[in-house]
């Protein structure tokens, strides 16, 4: 094979994946699927006169249809991109990544022997959109916890509190939900149900919140064991601007007493703790005259927080700017820089590009001349939390056998009635290269990538067989999240 174009030409398949959905679902005529959209289907058929009933089975039946879709979509892009892969010139030095397919229960074993600790990204590994289910997705993670295996929900996305991700989960992949700490990580009653708790949901938006309460809250250097400033003045909660969402601002207020505070145009008490603003009924633009007046409600800040903002607007960039140039001393915390989201069928044209929080980012940090502090992944800060809580785990939640009858090879560090896993021991489950797979790879865990979200197979090759320092590749590849499920 002399080049991409010459593979390109000699194979007749979509790159990327620009075949539609609706190629594979030939019995739903006149429909466009908007797979990440939260409108399954628009159709230029007549509106039949069905009953509401009849309206919900069908409805029911699409989405199941839209699953499968996303299966056969995912194994073939997978298998295509194996065989390039296979067949192109490798360097000596390249550390070759493991292909588990779906025809058989290889990959649900080899996870099984080799990780402990499970990561899962949302969105694009999940499910699409806004709740078309990967396969077999529930059937997975049901098998996973009751094995005993540390499973947690790491997203981006800082837009939904842990109570809302998980109350969120909980409905999509019919299980229940508890807001209490459960000590054997899920699983209520040996392996009879199956529990999802706000505990193993990880936002960025907590990380965030975890990061200021780290450093207003519990640094020896200025603070008392009560969490006051060590001095005699009053203690007065610190003031957090946040761009963002009210997901990003109830996370936040659920972790630490913060002041927490938006651009102030009719300012509205929510609770003692925040000051929110009603966006919709405020103004978007900015003059010059506008801001040389503009009247600062807490021109004193101690932190300033970036999340995705839809409502996101030129005055809010203006507020954001000048609070950080009159505050040089104030924490500038990003919760991600995701470049980009996707709506439609990835690779077809179809496809529309969302901005992501990294775009509002990059407005800020450039009229601001300072880089923000990212806490989302892959960044450290998130891995050491996560790190943080693979110590001292209860041992006896961890399944000693491997799913054959063998003696699983842990190489966990047993200490009394806890077990701490390593890092090597934990695999990150993502569909970005540039946040999942770097996230994994650069904090010693392992790392795979499905085919059910925003990587294409077209920017795969265009990656090559060694990837890039910002867009790695995984050590697995996997057609999607049920392969790793023991059912068919």
């Amino acid at each position: 094979m002399n080049s991409y174009c010459d593979w390109k030409n000699n194979h007749s398949l979509y790159t990327g994946t620009t075949r539609t959905f609706q190629s594979f679902l030939p019995n739903l005529p006149s429909r466009t699927f908007n797979i990440r959209s939260s409108s399954l289907f628009t159709t230029t058929a007549k509106s039949s006169s069905n009953s509401a009933n009849a309206a919900s089975t069908n409805l029911t039946k699409i989405k199941d249809d839209v699953t499968e879709a996303m299966r056969l979509e995912s194994i073939h892009v997978f298998e295509k991109y194996k065989d390039w892969y296979n067949t192109s010139e490798h360097h000596d030095n390249t550390p070759e990544p493991l292909f588990l397919d779906a025809l058989s229960k290889d990959a649900a074993r080899y996870i099984d022997k080799h990780f402990d600790a499970i990561l899962f990204d949302c969105d694009g590994v999940l499910y699409r959109g806004g709740g078309h289910l990967a396969p077999n997705v529930a059937d997975t993670l049901t098998s996973l916890i009751q094995k005993g295996k540390y499973v947690r929900f790491v997203t981006n996305n800082s837009a939904s509190s842990r109570k809302a991700l998980c109350e969120k989960l909980t409905s999509l992949f019919g299980m229940e939900s508890s807001q209490k700490q459960k000590e054997d990580y899920g699983v209520v009653g040996g392996k009879q149900k199956v529990v999802l708790t706000e505990d193993m949901m990880v936002t960025s938006g907590y990380a965030a919140g975890r990061y200021l309460k780290r450093y207003f809250y519990e640094r020896s250097d200025n603070l008392t064991n009560d969490g006051r400033k060590d001095d005699d003045r009053e203690f007065k909660k610190p003031i957090v601007h946040v761009v963002g969402e009210k997901g990003l601002r109830d996370e936040l207020n659920s972790l630490a007493p913060f002041h927490i505070v938006t651009d102030h145009d009719n300012d509205n008490d929510e609770d003692e703790n925040s000051i929110t603003s009603k966006t919709n009924s405020s103004p978007s633009s900015m003059t010059r005259d506008e801001l040389s007046s503009y009247t600062f409600r807490h021109p004193n800040i101690d932190a300033l927080v970036i999340g995705l903002d839809t409502n996101f607007t030129y005055r809010k960039l203006c507020i954001a700017v000048n609070l950080l140039k009159r505050n040089p001393s104030a924490l500038f915390i990003v919760t991600n820089a995701d470049a980009f989201d996707t709506v439609g069928a990835m690779g077809s044209e179809s496809t529309r590009y969302l901005p992501g929080n990294g775009s509002l980012v990059a407005c800020v940090e450039a009229a601001a001349g300072r880089k923000g502090i990212l806490v989302g992944k892959p960044s450290d800060f998130l891995a050491g939390l996560i790190q943080d809580d693979l110590i001292g785990l209860k041992n006896n939640n961890l399944d000693n056998s491997n799913g054959s009858g063998d003696e699983a090879q842990h190489d966990n560090f047993v200490d009394g009635d806890t077990i701490h896993i390593p890092m090597e021991r934990v695999l990150m489950v993502g569909d970005r290269l540039d946040t999942d797979v770097k996230f994994g790879i650069q904090s010693g865990m392992r790392s795979a990538l499905v085919f059910t979200g925003c990587t294409t197979l077209e920017h795969l090759i265009d990656l090559g067989v060694d990837g890039s320092e910002e867009e790695p590749l995984p050590h697995i590849f996997i057609p999607h999240i049920g392969v790793l499920s023991e059912k068919p």
